[in-house]
């Protein structure tokens, strides 16, 4: 004997919420009132800036070493700075890159700092205080405020072919890439990284200092 299913046992979920609402006429107009009222609410709260203001979270530090080689600048220049500012618990990473007479520190704060004025303040207390401890010949550290905008675009020069990679070539078409990007309507600035000349990398996070491998 073949047995079968009833219709209302085959009722989907959604079919007996339908059913449910058709019934119920007050618990149907009570959903759609919450539906208009959240939506309305989410429009009225939504950022309506075009450009909207956005917390700086980074900053870089210049120091120029006048005749000293890369070796030179990260042993007594990149490293002296830094050592003050791994003292900053707001710091969330550091990044620095040495190359024949200058030094050059990005300093990113962590996401869960809301007052960075106060963070930024205590961070230029410890670059004035490392001022003592560069050598002769080393030219005040330039603390740069990084402007943050809403809308960016970052892009490579990449080395596609068969020979060695000619860095000559490589920086001459980045600069042609960065005056043909200044054309482009609407654009506000463009800057150039990865220049290839002399330079010791040393990309560090916030944290104890780890000993370089030999």
């Amino acid at each position: 004997m073949q047995s079968q299913t009833s219709p209302r046992a085959r009722r989907s979920p959604i079919s007996g919420l339908a059913i449910l609402y058709f019934h119920d006429q007050r618990l149907m107009w009570l959903t759609i009132v919450l539906v208009i009222a959240a939506g309305v609410s989410s429009l009225i709260v939504l950022p309506r800036m075009e450009d909207p203001i956005l917390i700086q979270r980074a900053a870089n530090i210049v120091t120029v070493f006048p005749g000293a080689d890369a070796e030179r600048v990260e042993a007594l220049v990149t490293e002296k700075i830094e050592d003050k500012l791994l003292d900053v618990p707001e710091i969330k990473r550091l990044r620095s890159q040495s190359q024949a007479g200058s030094s050059f520190i990005t300093v990113e704060l962590r996401d869960d700092v809301y007052e960075t004025d106060a963070a930024w303040s205590v961070i230029r207390g410890k670059l004035e205080d490392s001022i003592s401890l560069l050598p002769a010949g080393v030219q005040r550290p330039e603390f740069i405020e990084m402007e943050v905008a809403a809308y960016a675009w970052i892009g490579a020069v990449v080395w596609d072919n068969e020979q060695p990679v000619t860095l000559g070539v490589m920086r001459r078409l980045a600069r042609e890439l960065k005056d043909e990007l200044y054309t482009v309507a609407g654009t506000k600035s463009v800057d150039l990284y990865g220049d290839p000349l002399e330079e010791d990398r040393n990309p560090r996070r916030h944290g104890p200092r780890q000993s370089r491998p030999p």
